[in-house]
């Protein structure tokens, strides 16, 4: 028996899910966590009040002025063409922070769809984690309503085709939950919305519009004010898993795995409480995909760092469940082209079968 099965609790007949998801949804996801846990990391560190974070809606300003890039932008647009002030703007901010891009090509994308209208939505590119559509989209759908919503599928359709079109897909999450509203009875229509007014086949779906609310759900952006916000969702410590369980069976899994990047803010990364939570799961397939949604934060939270990411996985404290961390952890390793070669090392510590599902992870 391995050192690692002597450590953690087995538990039995757990279905492994397995994804069969393009590259770029996978990089998306990674890139978009990457965000937030940088967020995360700064609201800590500049945290002064003193407050339970249990019980506390924190937030995070960054550097960037909206009253003066909106006036700056949108001359450039009219002076210059939307393409040309695009590009200048992905130029400017490449060399900036994760957390600083996303929030400015989110202003950027209001700024577009304010001064050409949806024709802008062939501007919008995948910089920046598709910051641009993801602000194009919230002010088209807070503009227009829910009439929008299929042309703007149509949109993504036919600029990336439709089984790449999750990561656009995203931003029209997004952008129903700014419109229809951030409270949790707000939450199933846009979901609903989301099923009605988009087509995303199959497992892609797990990667899109969905995504797009529960993000915005528990992490809100807040493009008014002096400048953009992060807005976290507070906990009710009586009701951690939040509004996943009252969800359609549909718009669960999705949730169960995303809410994990919520936990890790709100536990300050206690991934035994993490572990247990998703452990005391029934269902067994939103079981995994609470372990597996640990694993895709883990991986960019340790700088893709295979050992590190290994040891915190371990830290969830159930066998089963270890063994998906991993797994789904070396899978955002195996997506950095420079760090490809070491992601079968996150498996490291495990035997037979388990090592093999493990690494088989890097194959998706």
């Amino acid at each position: 028996m391995s050192k690692l099965k002597q450590k953690v609790k087995k538990i039995p007949n757990l279905k492994i899910r397995s994804f069969s998801l393009l590259k770029a949804f996978l990089i998306l996801l990674i890139i978009l966590i990457s965000i937030v846990l940088i967020n995360i990391l700064m609201a800590f560190s500049s945290s002064k009040n003193g407050t339970s974070i249990n019980n506390s809606s924190k937030s995070n300003q960054s550097d960037i002025s909206i009253t003066q890039e909106k006036a700056r932008w949108t001359s450039g647009i009219k002076q210059f063409g939307a393409t040309k002030e695009y590009e200048k703007f992905k130029q400017e901010f490449s060399q900036k922070d994760f957390n600083t891009q996303h929030l400015a090509s989110h202003l950027f994308g209001y700024v577009l769809y304010d001064t050409v209208g949806i024709n802008g939505v062939t501007v919008c590119d995948s910089s920046f984690s598709f910051g641009c559509y993801h602000g194009f989209f919230t002010n088209a759908i807070s503009t227009n309503g829910l009439s929008i919503v299929p042309k703007i599928e149509e949109a993504c359709s036919n600029k990336f085709g439709q089984s790449h079109a999750s990561p656009c897909r995203h931003g029209i999450g997004h952008g129903l939950v700014e419109y229809l509203g951030h409270a949790s009875d707000k939450i199933p229509i846009a979901l609903k919305a989301c099923q009605a007014k988009t087509n995303e086949p199959g497992q892609t779906q797990f990667f899109g519009c969905y995504t797009g609310v529960f993000m915005e759900y528990f992490q809100q952006i807040i493009i008014t004010g002096k400048t953009p916000t992060f807005l976290q969702k507070p906990l009710d410590p009586k009701h951690p898993y939040d509004i996943c369980p009252n969800l359609d069976k549909v718009f669960r899994t999705p949730c169960y795995f995303q809410i994990v990047q919520w936990w890790q803010q709100v536990y300050n990364y206690d991934y035994q409480k993490i572990g247990y939570l998703c452990e005391n799961i029934q269902n067994p397939d939103e079981k995994t995909a609470c372990f597996e949604g640990a694993g895709n934060t883990i991986g960019p939270s340790t700088n893709f760092d295979y050992k590190l990411a290994s040891q915190t996985c371990e830290k969830l404290n159930y066998h089963d469940g270890v063994v998906l961390c991993k797994g789904a952890a070396a899978r955002t390793i195996s997506a950095q082209p420079t760090l490809s070669d070491t992601a079968t090392h996150t498996c490291d510590g495990l035997e037979g079968q388990d090592y093999l599902t493990c690494v088989n992870y890097t194959k998706i």
